[in-house]
């Protein structure tokens, strides 16, 4: 899409990566995003909680769209 914001960044390890639709930018701060992930360990719990959040307190209506991907070692099973 025209539309899409495409970035390129240095990755470590226990990264997060968060590919969402602009419903959870624009509605959860970036703070708010931060302490969500850092309270839960759980991706797929953390996921749920922005997706939550974002819809109880919009401030812009919108569909919301959430998928999270942490960086782990090579073969690592998780």
């Amino acid at each position: 899409s025209l539309d899409a914001i495409c970035q390129n960044f240095q990755l470590e390890l226990d990264d997060v990566i968060i590919l969402s639709t602009d419903g959870l930018f624009d509605n959860v701060p970036d703070r708010l995003i931060e302490r969500i992930l850092s309270k839960n360990h759980s991706l797929k719990h953390a996921a749920n909680c922005l997706v939550n959040h974002a819809v109880r307190y919009y401030v812009k209506p919108d569909d919301i769209l959430v998928i999270m991907a942490r960086v782990t070692k090579e073969n690592e099973k998780q």
